[in-house]
């Protein structure tokens, strides 16, 4: 019997006066849902939301009909665009071009440009910069000659 109290007192359903307030809120909504089903329902009753749905359709149908045409009618314009392209390159070529400029002046322009001096800290770098350009330009001519003499030599000895 303690048993049959303890399940009683753990369980969720509620108690007392709130219980018969649930009780008869079950019972009146269950009394309203029996007879709104029992009334027959008027054959025509959907007809407004259908003819809705089918004006929205033909709506949705229409306005992508113009957007597609509207695609299409814009399709020879931007091949037009296209071609146009061109033009300015030809009134380009037909004014009067500027003097030819030397290459030596060019690169004379290019070298002012570019030209920075060196701040103080790092001269010694920029000394070393010079000594490894002289010491290639010179192994450079130093190997040069070592080669044509080399090649004096292999000369004369197949003539021999």
């Amino acid at each position: 019997m303690n048993t049959n109290m303890q399940l009683e007192q753990n369980s969720l359903e509620p108690t007392g006066a709130l219980a018969n307030a649930i009780r008869d809120y079950r019972s009146a909504v269950t009394h309203i849902a029996s007879r709104e089903t029992a009334r027959p329902v008027a054959a025509d009753w959907l007809a407004p939301a259908l003819r809705r749905r089918r004006q929205a359709r033909q709506t949705m149908a229409l306005a992508w009909t113009c957007a597609a045409l509207l695609c299409l009618a814009m399709l020879p314009l931007s091949f037009s665009s296209h071609q146009s392209t061109p033009r300015p390159a030809v009134q380009a070529a037909t004014a009067p071009a500027n003097p030819p400029v030397s290459d030596n002046t060019l690169l004379e322009q290019v070298d002012t440009d570019v030209a920075e001096t060196v701040p103080t800290p790092l001269q010694p770098l920029a000394e070393m910069e010079t000594w490894d350009s002289e010491s290639t330009s010179t192994s450079a001519s130093n190997s040069a000659d070592r080669s044509s003499a080399n090649g004096s030599a292999a000369a004369s000895t197949e003539n021999h």
